[in-house]
């Protein structure tokens, strides 16, 4: 099937709005397939990045399949997902997961109004599951649960242009850390050092390298405590 096409419309001072189109219609069977070819890469890997909406037809628990299927080979899953798909992935306890606030509150089923109970709520999904928990809070940063510790990590300074693309980045951040054996931290640092960069464009994926350098000495990681 073809590529679906979503569109990002920035109003400067205005915010932006984002126009997502349904994806194609997928059967069993293609899904089937398609988790075996997963399957296959992931020989070699280390580690593996799943999210997003799944296309309609999808199984609900094909995230769950994936991420066990990595799990059994003790790849490293980063998940970031939402709703139905979230709350079955999550089953088979990912490394990593990255909801935002929403995603988090439809998740738990409640409303969070503070940070201190974002980062309870964190510890709780990560007590539960065993896996590294971060909350991207907006202007309020980030709150990161990662092996029992958790921190929070304060919003960069930085002209935005487009928000597109933030979250991608830290995942990817959090992947290089993963690639090149380093700690989580750092794939914070590294993760949200690109989410500043990416959001000075207005591409979803572009970044200043340069900028990004810049940034991986501006980024804030301090231990945090909840109330």
């Amino acid at each position: 099937g073809e590529t679906r096409l979503n569109v990002v419309i920035v109003c400067p001072g205005e915010g932006q709005s984002t126009f997502t189109s349904s994806s194609l219609l997928v059967t069993n069977t293609q899904s089937e397939e398609l988790l075996r070819k997963f399957e296959q890469f992931l020989d070699g890997a280390e580690c593996a990045i799943i999210g997003g909406s799944l296309p309609a037809g999808t199984p609900l628990d094909f995230y769950q399949c994936a991420i066990s299927a990595a799990n059994l080979r003790s790849i490293p899953v980063i998940f970031d997902a939402s709703g139905p798909s979230l709350a079955s992935g999550i089953k088979a306890c990912p490394a990593v997961i990255k909801p935002n606030l929403t995603e988090l509150e439809d998740l738990l089923g409640y409303r969070i109004d503070t940070r201190a109970e974002a980062c309870q709520a964190a510890l709780k999904l990560s007590e539960t599951y065993g896996s590294s928990i971060i909350v991207t809070l907006g202007d309020e940063g980030a709150i990161a649960v990662l092996d029992g510790q958790t921190f929070h990590i304060s919003p960069l300074e930085v002209p935005i242009e487009s928000t597109a693309g933030a979250g991608d980045g830290v995942l990817a951040g959090m992947a290089l850390a993963f690639y090149n054996k380093e700690s989580k931290v750092e794939g914070l640092r590294q993760g949200f050092a690109l989410a500043g960069a990416v959001v000075q464009t207005l591409s979803t994926a572009g970044f200043d390298p340069k900028e990004y350098d810049r940034l991986l000495t501006e980024v804030k990681i301090q231990a945090y405590e909840p109330e």
